[in-house]
């Protein structure tokens, strides 16, 4: 796995997901770089691909190195094993990786689901679920939207 990098913000909006809620009505506080205070909820963060990724039919995977240490990944290449491994995700993540274009924020992606799983109780759940995992691993960053030039008047 790749070193997780939470707790650096940048201005241009990146945050971690442990700093917004999830829930519909609320709103969360959360700091920025520059000790800046945003109000933001966790259905309008923009997902943006960060890792290059593997499609093959309908199902998206991801290369990862199969051993961080130089010397386990050189050992095993001695025995025939690969350098790489494959991420697979299921058909859900596949789904919901397919959506993320970096233009897309949380709640859109939640409403093409629903257009495909009408009978899913708890979609909204997994999507928010799925997206944190994705987070954590780097294959995804969540953005804040920028504001437009009438709201950063405010």
């Amino acid at each position: 796995m790749r070193a997780m990098n939470t707790t650096s913000m940048t201005m241009m909006s990146m945050m971690t997901t442990n700093d917004v809620t999830t829930d519909e009505n609320e709103s969360s506080v959360f700091q920025t770089a520059g000790s800046q205070q945003a109000t933001m909820n966790f259905m309008d963060l923009i997902p943006v691909r960060m890792t290059e990724h593997i499609q093959k039919d309908w199902q998206v995977g991801f290369r990862e190195p199969r051993f961080q240490s130089k010397f386990w990944n050189r050992f095993f290449m001695t025995l025939g094993a690969s350098e790489h491994l494959v991420v697979r995700l299921d058909r859900m993540g596949s789904e919901i990786f397919g959506h993320i274009d970096g233009e897309r924020n949380v709640r859109r992606i939640l409403t093409l689901l629903e257009i495909n799983h009408k009978d899913e109780d708890d979609l909204r759940d997994r999507l928010v679920a799925y997206l944190k995992r994705l987070e954590h691993h780097e294959y995804i960053e969540l953005r804040i939207p920028e504001r437009s030039g009438n709201e950063q008047s405010e």
